[in-house]
């Protein structure tokens, strides 16, 4: 029971970051999940990702190899190390 407290916990508390954004898997999303998942060989929860970044049109950031093979030109993905140098602005 301390372990499922601890996670609620944790959920709560993340629930609260202003910079995460939730979404709900409707059907019309988990249907393009399953289409990924089938089409270029992911896991679940992995399609999943993948069609939440296809479907508002933003980058996927992944250390998962399979994010970063398979969805070339599906969806933008891009290693963190990638990500900090794209996303960060040049000072002055």
């Amino acid at each position: 029971m301390h372990g499922e407290r601890r996670s609620a916990r944790i959920t709560q508390l993340v629930a609260r970051w202003q910079t995460i954004t939730f979404y709900d898997l409707d059907r019309a999303l988990a249907d393009t999940a399953a289409d990924l998942a089938r089409i270029h060989r992911l896991r679940g929860a992995d399609a999943v990702y993948a069609a939440v970044a296809q479907q508002y049109g933003t980058t996927l950031v992944s250390r998962d190899r399979e994010h970063l093979t398979r969805l070339a030109g599906i969806v933008p993905v891009l290693h963190p190390v990638a990500a900090i140098t794209a996303f960060t602005i040049p000072p002055g």
